[in-house]
């Protein structure tokens, strides 16, 4: 080139940025958050901090989810690294493995399972838990179960019926009645043959098919006469005879 040559210049404008949106991963376990934000072109930072979400899960992102960035960005994410509470979830109404696998999900345990009947339930569902939905609970918490047995039944009131009544009652509301025999009366306040006492009591509200105890009152009663001594005298001929004729206590039971 000689002296004095023009020389063309060309000036840069610089690298070519491409502009792109930030998906939202915040909810998202790391591992999909991540396998998200690569699959944009954008390059992450994560920062593990305790919460009570489940561990692993995106609790934050930095910039935000729909934000418009160059492609050149880091996004930010803080993540559970330690779970210090979990949410119960309510249970009512599945059946006993549903709601275990439910309460796994959450990570927590099924405790104990217990019955009792439920007007609201059907026959085989959870029809209580505890601890109740929506507490806050450490992981791995037990929950207990109550299952329901089907509807409720109102125990009838027997006491000072017949035994023979007393089975008819119960029967008719599908309840098994159970009888023994009370000498004690409950203290003379039934007679003889009468319903003294039962178990459950009144107005309980039992399972259909559940087993009623009751005693009934065999007190005997009893009659007793007095002895007695009848002495005639009949003199015939100047010769006396005295007769005696002797009464002795009967007892009827």
């Amino acid at each position: 080139m000689s002296k004095n040559s023009n020389v063309s210049l060309v000036v840069s404008n610089g690298p070519t940025i491409t502009i792109v949106p930030v998906p939202s991963v915040v909810g998202e376990q790391f591992t999909q958050a991540t396998e998200t934000l690569t699959g944009a072109g954008l390059a992450y930072t994560t920062k593990y901090i305790t919460s009570n979400q489940p561990t692993g899960t995106v609790l934050a992102q930095d910039p935000a989810g729909r934000a418009r960035v160059s492609s050149t960005t880091v996004i930010h994410l803080t993540v559970s690294g330690q779970q210090t509470s979990v949410s119960v979830p309510s249970v009512l109404g599945n059946s006993p493995a549903s709601a275990g696998s439910m309460l796994a999900a959450a990570n927590l345990t099924v405790g104990s399972q217990t019955s009792m009947c439920s007007s609201n339930f059907g026959n085989g569902l959870v029809a209580a838990q505890s601890p109740a939905a929506g507490t806050q609970e450490p992981p791995k918490t037990a929950v207990n179960l109550v299952i329901s047995t089907g509807s409720c039944v109102s125990v009838p009131s027997v006491i000072g019926q017949s035994q023979n009544s007393a089975d008819q009652d119960m029967t008719a509301l599908n309840l098994v009645p159970v009888f023994t025999d009370d000498a004690g009366c409950a203290g003379g306040t039934v007679g003889p043959g009468q319903v003294d006492s039962q178990n459950p009591a009144a107005n309980s509200q039992v399972s259909s098919g559940s087993t009623v105890n009751m005693t009934v009152c065999t007190q005997s009663s009893s009659t007793t006469t007095s002895s007695s001594t009848t002495t005639s005298t009949t003199s015939v001929f100047g010769t006396s005879t005295t007769s005696t004729t002797r009464t002795t206590p009967s007892t009827s039971i």
